[in-house]
């Protein structure tokens, strides 16, 4: 999660120290003030840098770092993780329960909730329909948590977006632009209410401070308690929860 301003660069690659070829990808950003590697769940390697980085030195960087990032993609690979899929029998979670997926011919496209169950007009669907199926029932949830939540966490805080949005980001939970406009990925409508309720605060806070300063952290600590356990479950959420 961070403001917005960021600028994809091209793709490119490096090697670990076996010769194998590690791909990945570089953001440049006017915020970063180094070179630093993320990687994730889904195998992508990312490389954040300000804009005057030369691509050799990005490159020697990888480098350097190819052994930790190689082991880092391996133990990723080896950790348990859910797949979620929209599939008639199959379980979905949203804000951190189960429900069981239903497909017929009554059941609306977005879908609807019936007790323990989520009903999709959807027989046959499969692959990225089913995803985009899932994908606007989410949006369609988060948008109804947010607009009873939104108004509780800016009366916490005592600061307010000048709109709100969802949004299907890859890997970002949520963006404040520097126009006041903060969004949310829609895959938070998966994970527990406190987790989305620490983002929603999280982005608020950046309304403030631009930046992930000890002045910003100090202020979402001031409205969130156990403000490391809310960082430390939005990351194994994000690894644990595949959405295919």
């Amino acid at each position: 999660m961070c403001p917005t301003g960021c600028e994809m660069g091209r793709e490119t690659g490096g090697s670990d120290s076996r010769g194998e070829a590690i791909g990945y990808s570089v953001v440049r950003n006017t915020r970063s003030s180094r070179i630093r590697i993320a990687v994730y769940p889904d195998g992508r390697v990312v490389v954040r840098c300000p804009p005057g980085i030369a691509p050799a030195s990005v490159d020697s960087f990888v480098e350097e770092n190819a052994e930790w990032i190689a082991k880092t993609l391996s133990k990723m690979k080896s950790e348990p993780t859910r797949t979620v899929t929209l599939r008639n029998g199959a379980s979905i979670p949203l804000f951190g329960k189960d429900y069981k997926v239903v497909f017929d011919d009554e059941g609306p496209a977005g879908g609807r909730i019936e007790g323990g169950n989520v009903r999709f007009n959807g027989k046959g669907v499969g692959g990225k329909a089913a995803l985009g199926m899932l994908f606007q029932f989410y949006e369609t949830e988060l948008q109804a948590y947010l607009l009873d939540r939104i108004e509780d966490m800016e009366r916490l805080t005592g600061l307010a977006a000048s709109s709100y949005r969802v949004r299907a980001y890859k890997s970002k939970w949520g963006s404040c632009s520097p126009e006041g406009v903060v969004s949310f990925n829609l895959k938070l409508a998966a994970f527990k209410p406190e987790i989305v309720d620490y983002v929603i605060i999280h982005e608020l806070c950046h309304l403030r401070h631009r930046n992930h300063s000890r002045a910003f952290w100090r202020l979402v600590g001031k409205y969130v308690e156990d403000v490391q356990e809310r960082r430390a479950s939005l990351r194994r959420e994000a690894k644990y929860h595949e959405f295919v």
